[in-house]
């Protein structure tokens, strides 16, 4: 074992001087140099390594429950899963700032929340939106008008926007 990793580095050490004395003075020789000196490091280092590997972490790795493939599958799918959700979950919050982004430029909104709810594919199912205006503001104008540019923008339906409007007190003494 040992005599096979000394060969290794002579044939590395050999291969780097004949690599180098191939290539022109310059800028590029320098570059050669490094690349070259990190393999051979990488050569010098690599059964080192290799038995600190041995001892210490593969026992961990291949252990009884890693062992089966079915093992490895099983915890390959749960985080594939775990993923997914977090993926949707994401997915479902920046679409809810978005629809109360959209819906917050309707003349009169003032505070918009939005809530989704998305189907299997990851279209929309349903969106709640509480929206909060002043006093003055006609409400069912507001409503219709966030109603048209959602359904439009995100060809939703009616029945599955539901629209909570809150008036607000209007503050006339500043």
């Amino acid at each position: 074992m040992i005599s096979e990793i000394v060969r290794n580095i002579a044939i590395m050490a050999l291969m780097t001087v004949f690599f180098e004395m191939m290539l022109p003075r310059g800028e590029l020789q320098r570059f050669a140099r490094v690349v070259t000196g990190l393999l051979l490091l990488l050569a010098i280092l690599s059964p080192i390594l290799n038995a600190f590997t041995k001892e210490k972490i593969l026992p961990a790795v291949t252990s009884s429950e890693t062992k089966s493939s079915t093992g490895i599958l099983q915890a390959g799918e749960d985080l594939k899963e775990k993923l997914s959700q977090d993926a949707i979950g994401e997915y479902q919050e920046t679409l809810g700032g978005q629809i109360a982004a959209l819906a917050g430029l309707a003349p009169g909104a003032e505070d918009v929340t939005a809530q989704t709810e998305l189907e299997e594919d990851g279209s929309l199912s349903r969106v709640t939106l509480t929206v909060s205006c002043g006093a003055k503001v006609d409400q069912e104008v507001l409503k219709e008008k966030i109603s048209e540019l959602l359904i439009n923008f995100y060809t939703l339906k009616q029945e599955q926007l539901n629209l909570i409007i809150i008036a607000g007190k209007d503050d006339e003494n500043g």
